[in-house]
């Protein structure tokens, strides 16, 4: 008999959902869910700074991506990409 998930197990889930479905105002829904489990999971910040993006909310998204838990994280397309779309290239 498969253990029961745990409420983390059970958040990440739930965003794999709405990803696959393209439901990115839901993802956003669950990715705080998971920040509430475990701030600063790197893995829920970069689905909620691509959520973001797919809604075009670059402002939010490159807010994200500036976030102290995700400086070592390879996001320099995506913030580029932020920036761009902003109108900022002198800071790309």
């Amino acid at each position: 008999m498969a253990a029961e998930a745990t409420p983390i197990e059970q958040a990440f889930e739930k965003l794999n959902t709405h990803i696959k479905n393209q439901q990115h105002k839901k993802a956003l829904k669950a990715c705080d869910e998971v920040l509430a489990l475990a701030p600063g999971d790197e893995d829920a910040l970069r689905c909620l700074a691509v959520a973001h993006m797919q809604l075009s909310e670059f402002q939010q998204a490159l807010a994200v991506l500036n976030r102290p838990a995700l400086a070592g994280a390879q996001l320099g397309f995506e913030k580029a990409y932020c920036l761009y779309r902003l109108g900022q290239i002198d800071e790309v």
